[in-house]
């Protein structure tokens, strides 16, 4: 079964992601609304994926990325984004192993990428 935790300040996105991808059997081990806790997830947890909110208070989805690529390069890492500019996926795409989804997220394009 394919696992995540889920990185997004708001609680009713990581309700609605998580009740999504478990009907889709994915299981979300952890969740956090704040980025600064997406290395201490992935160390706890170990999931296939980071699902990470672009846009967070405190550390953002970029700060994930650099995080946890630096000690695990093999994270598969997604980031949701309001704002997918073509800045925030240049830079978030020079990390392999991430892609970046625009929000609201399509469904089936999530289903894909954690695939």
């Amino acid at each position: 079964m394919t696992s995540v935790v889920i990185l997004d300040d708001d609680q009713e996105t990581i309700d609605n992601l998580s009740t999504y991808l478990k009907m889709h059997d994915i299981e979300t081990l952890g969740t956090a609304t704040d980025g600064s806790f997406g290395l201490e997830l992935y160390e706890k947890h170990n999931p296939d994926y980071i699902i990470t909110d672009y846009n967070m208070p405190k550390r953002d989805g970029l700060f994930v990325i650099d995080s946890v690529k630096k000690l695990y390069p093999e994270c598969k890492i997604i980031v949701l984004s309001g704002f997918a500019s073509p800045e925030i996926k240049l830079q978030s795409i020079a990390s392999e192993g991430v892609t970046v989804l625009e929000k609201p997220v399509n469904n089936e394009e999530l289903l894909a990428a954690l695939s």
